[in-house]
């Protein structure tokens, strides 16, 4: 074998056995979003009660208390920043293998059915573009990117940011030294902070906008209820509190209410909505006009945990008369 062969293919070796190295610590990892993601590939959580979402219930839905409420485990799979279509392949993967789970809650804001071309944050997904379901949900999104990122080697390297590469020495240290339960607040991230100082100067500047709704991401979020609902699973639809005067100045978010109940005569699945709640009047649960701090998703979790808890009752009493 010619030296510039032989020197090449050791490159190329190494290399590629540097990536597989970097890909394994990331799949381990139990931090935070990337986390998440891991635990539905891996099959490793299936709670009675699971909670899909954005950064709107990942800060805003404590788990802990509606287990308390319902009496049965619950996990929140929200994940900052994205939108039904790119975390898509996780909910069907999760109805593929899921066998202990009953309810899953999806939780919507505003810009849930708005059309979108790129993905965001996509280290907390690459590590797992193997999976069929994540490839086909993130395909959807940014194909170019993502067919690369699964076929062109070390290709995802060019994309993915330094959280990437914190992952898989956290993902090591765990393959080397595995601990206790990790992930003890369940997925969910609470904020304890307060109204931010500049919040009040975002909303006046924020432009009026009217809330888009794409039907093909509608017709999608249909089949994946219908998956569920396939698999003996109830289905909630659940609009979070909203801080009131953002949404009185800026926009009207009716379309997106109306839509959910529009999915919710079609599927029979159960739509609760606290866009209008009493919390939503007030600054003091809030960090920003869409994000619930700490005592805001405690009194929220409080009020959806109670009104899981009867509407769970009732199923329940149905099913056994």
């Amino acid at each position: 074998m010619k030296p510039a062969l032989f020197f090449g293919s050791m490159g190329w070796l190494i290399m590629a056995g540097i990536a597989y190295l970097i890909d394994m610590g990331v799949r381990h990892s139990d931090y935070e979003e990337t986390g998440k993601v891991n635990k539905i590939v891996a099959h490793s959580i299936d709670p009675s009660l699971m909670v899909f979402g954005s950064s709107v219930s990942q800060v805003g839905i404590d788990p802990a208390i509606l287990a308390e409420k319902t009496n049965l485990p619950a996990y929140n799979c929200s994940i900052n920043g994205t939108r039904f279509l790119q975390y898509k392949g996780l909910v069907d993967e999760f109805a593929a293998y899921s066998r202990n789970n009953k309810y899953v809650v999806f939780v919507e804001t505003f810009f849930s059915f708005e059309s979108i071309d790129a993905l965001t944050q996509p280290e907390n997904f690459l590590s797992e573009v193997n999976n069929e379901n994540v490839y086909e949900a993130l395909h959807e999104v940014q194909p170019d990117l993502v067919w690369r990122s699964r076929y062109v080697p070390f290709y995802k390297y060019t994309t993915v940011s330094y959280r990437y590469y914190k992952n898989a020495m956290i993902g090591w240290k765990r393959i080397i030294s595995p601990s206790g339960n990790e992930d003890p607040m369940l997925g969910f991230s609470p904020v304890d902070r307060n109204w931010e100082a500049d919040a009040d100067e975002a909303i006046r500047n924020t432009k009026k906008f009217q809330v888009q709704i794409d039907p093909k991401i509608v017709e999608k979020y249909l089949g994946s209820i219908r998956e569920l609902q396939a698999k003996g699973k109830k289905v909630f639809l659940v609009l979070t509190p909203m801080y009131a005067e953002m949404f009185k100045r800026i926009t009207d978010i009716s379309p997106v209410r109306n839509e959910l109940i529009r999915i919710a005569g079609i599927t029979g699945a159960t739509f609760l909505d606290y866009s209008e709640s009493a919390i939503s009047d007030s600054k003091e649960y809030f960090y920003n006009s869409n994000h619930l701090n700490s005592a805001g998703a405690s009194m929220f979790s409080s009020q959806l945990g109670d009104t899981l808890r009867s509407l769970i009752h009732r199923i329940d009493m149905a099913k056994a008369q």
